[in-house]
């Protein structure tokens, strides 16, 4: 497959697909690179290293058909999370609205070399948050929906329209759930 940009640049940041890493860097610092997903993998769930017929993650009857993803979420838990990149921008991504860029750019480089049936769509609906589960953005008063700031992003380095057309009106929390 042909790559179409191996490359994105946005607020300062750098992403560039070098291999099967996503190398992240701005003009002043280089921060690593994410590691990409690869086979074998849950096309359903994304769980990494096992093949859909036997990943015990989900029913096989689930309502999901795919799952796309830029690489292995390791758990805060789990040492090697703190080696991982990532992992370590989507927990920063709980707290600090800014670590939507990089991410929201690796999913806009993901989207255009490897998923590329996605372009075809023509709106992205970011999974709404009820009022009372926004995230504060660290010390400041600005509270944010973390699927609504990455939305933005690959909505602008796609192309694709964003619709935040949802509304949440109830609190509810999807952690602890099978």
């Amino acid at each position: 497959m042909a790559l179409l940009h191996k490359i994105k640049t946005g607020n300062g940041w750098r992403l560039e697909i070098i291999g099967r890493r996503i190398k992240v860097s701005t003009s002043k610092r280089e921060y690593g690179d994410y590691r990409l997903l690869q086979e074998p993998y849950c096309k359903i769930c994304a769980y990494p290293n096992i093949s859909t017929s036997k990943c015990p993650w989900h029913w096989n009857d689930a309502p999901l058909g795919r799952t796309y993803a830029v690489g292995a979420y390791i758990p805060s838990r789990a040492i090697k999370s703190r080696e991982d990149l990532l992992s370590q921008h989507i927990l920063g991504l709980k707290k600090f609205s800014n670590y939507a860029v990089p991410l929201g750019l690796a999913m806009a480089l993901c989207v255009e070399n490897f998923y590329s049936e996605l372009l075809k769509f023509n709106i992205l609906v970011p999974v709404p948050k009820h009022s009372s589960e926004l995230k504060a953005n660290g010390s400041k008063i600005f509270k944010y929906n973390q699927a609504a700031e990455l939305a933005k992003i690959l909505g602008q380095q796609t192309g694709i329209t964003v619709s935040e057309c949802l509304c949440k009106t109830r609190a509810h929390s999807q952690r602890n759930l099978n």
